[in-house]
């Protein structure tokens, strides 16, 4: 082999490790179904213009709503045993170096916007600085992971066990549109619904789906 190409090895261990048993388990495990949908969001990108959050914290307090109609997404399956909470419970993906953390905002349909911006930003930094409880990456419900900062269209996610759903969310693009025999400008999003199959059938997911598209077109119920 060229000495030039000579390969840096590392082995696996730590977080890394710990990362790599729990997502192989999650799929060798779980039954796993991803559900695709591309939504025109021209007045959420309007409402977040107005208001001083990110794009995560508007889809966070949207999932919770959404929730509130489709709790059979806001569970876990422990043991052959489904468990739906009445509390929403989401856990943010915090990208690290060494790999991925997913701290939880508990009782996000309680939260106001600016609460769940607070909260996210204090747990991100706790999650940076090696500051977490157990607590705050074990009691989630739901997990949101946000790709929208990277040129990622789309993407199929992995559950977080043992929860029983999983929202990813893509880049907003500006994509033409007919409106009116006229071609504009409209900002999209692609969104993955990952399920457990064995707890969660597509129908439900489907609901979610039409429920989070509803909330995300009226963001002003994101004020509730």
């Amino acid at each position: 082999m060229d000495e030039r190409n000579k390969p840096v090895t590392r082995k696996v261990k730590g977080m890394r490790r710990t990362i790599a048993r729990r997502m192989h388990e999650s799929l060798s495990e779980t039954a796993q179904l991803t559900l695709h949908t591309r939504l025109e969001i021209p007045e959420l990108v309007a409402f977040k213009k107005e208001n001083s959050v990110s794009y995560t914290d508007l889809f966070l307090k949207a999932s919770a709503v959404a929730l509130r109609d489709n709790p059979s997404l806001n569970a876990t399956m422990i043991d052959n045993t489904i468990n739906v909470y009445a509390t929403v419970n989401i856990g943010v993906a915090v990208a690290l170096d060494e790999g991925l953390m997913v701290p939880v905002i508990e009782n996000v349909e309680q939260k106001t916007l600016e609460e769940i911006a607070k909260e996210r930003k204090v747990l991100i930094e706790k999650t940076q600085t090696g500051q977490l409880s157990s607590e705050e990456v074990t009691s989630g419900t739901f997990t949101v992971s946000n790709l929208g900062m990277y040129p990622v269209d789309g993407f199929t996610p992995i559950l977080n066990p043992p929860q029983v759903a999983l929202l990813g969310i893509g880049r907003i693009q500006e994509l033409p549109r007919v409106i009116s025999g006229d071609i504009q400008n409209v900002p999209v999003v692609h969104l993955s619904l990952t399920i457990d199959h064995r707890a969660v059938d597509g129908a439900p997911g489907g609901e979610f789906l039409k429920e989070l598209k509803n909330v995300l077109e009226d963001p002003e119920r994101l004020r509730d």
